[in-house]
């Protein structure tokens, strides 16, 4: 019981953060709100921080009837609306997250409902900082096709993105500035998130902390070459789960992930992009059917949003 207390307490608490952005924002003198269509191609729906990433691709299809197709698909396809001022959105998902080129295969599909609401917390005070919380929840049914188990899953996703203060401080943001000498050489980025996973088999509550640290090698020369800063990249990325509601039957270790590629966005907003990188993968995921292994891959990496 005294852990059902701190669930609700903890979804009470998202409830009221929400509700009083939306109010304090609707006593302001706004334009009206629109809609906005959104079509979006990404690695995951979990949260914010897996929506930013691209989807992955590699198959393998022999002419022999005796040689199984070989695949590695971690993609996401969402179909949402969202409204520009408030910043609310909701959608359709589809994933799928397979990988027979590894020794203990993983193949789930999941199909779901995702919303979110960027809360944009401000201080009136001269000199004060400002920041923006995205926060995510969905709603999945995830179809583990390996180990033959159908669960519900809800996860509860939260980030801070600071705005104005300290540059190095500031998610996604990069550090040093564009223009400045050491920018020319190299520029990182960092992301990350918080949050609550539930897993209907096990009827479990797991804690969530995601990490991820961007490299951006020779800004100045992919500035030339395809008129961006983020052609050569480098990004580690750290994803810890632990049992915070009743304990689990799968793998729960920590994964690790390190990759080295090429990155081309395009589009008008730079959204979309098309790469091509080496991964060095290590841990488990206990949301796509993962277990603890290490491996690597040479993967097409591609995310599109289209409105």
């Amino acid at each position: 019981m005294k852990n059902h207390n701190y669930l609700s307490l903890t979804l009470a608490l998202t409830i009221i953060i929400t509700v009083y952005s939306t109010s304090a924002q609707s006593q302001q003198s706004q334009p009206r709100d629109s809609v906005v269509f959104k079509l979006t191609i990404a690695k995951a729906s979990d949260n914010d921080f897996t929506k930013g990433k691209p989807a992955e691709f590699i198959g393998t299809f022999p002419s022999s009837d005796t040689v199984s197709n070989s695949w590695l698909t971690n993609a996401l396809i969402e179909t949402s609306l969202g409204t520009a001022i408030s910043r609310w959105s909701f959608g359709l998902t589809a994933e799928l997250h397979r990988n027979t080129l590894i020794e203990k295969k993983q193949d789930v599909r999941q199909l779901g409902i995702s919303m979110g609401k960027v809360i944009v917390l401000q201080r009136q005070s001269i000199g004060s900082s400002s920041f923006e919380m995205p926060l995510t929840l969905n709603f999945k049914n995830s179809e583990d096709k390996i180990k033959d188990k159908e669960e519900l899953q809800a996860i509860l996703g939260l980030s801070f993105d600071r705005l104005v203060g300290v540059q190095i401080l500031r998610t996604k943001s990069l550090f040093p500035a564009y223009g400045k000498r050491l920018a020319q050489v190299l520029m990182f980025s960092h992301d990350h998130n918080f949050g609550l996973a539930y897993l209907g088999d096990g009827k479990a509550v797991l804690g969530q902390f995601d990490f991820e640290f961007n490299l951006f090698f020779l800004p100045i020369l992919s500035d030339l070459l395809v008129d961006r800063y983020d052609l050569f990249k480098a990004q580690f990325t750290y994803n810890g789960r632990s049992e915070f509601i009743n304990e689990v039957d799968r793998d729960l270790d920590t994964q690790f992930n390190f990759q080295v590629g090429i990155n081309l966005p395009f589009g008008s907003d730079n959204q979309n992009s098309l790469g091509i990188a080496h991964d060095w993968i290590k841990g488990a995921d206990p949301l796509k059917g993962l277990d603890d292994q290490q491996y690597r891959t040479l993967t097409v990496k591609a995310k599109i949003i289209i409105k």
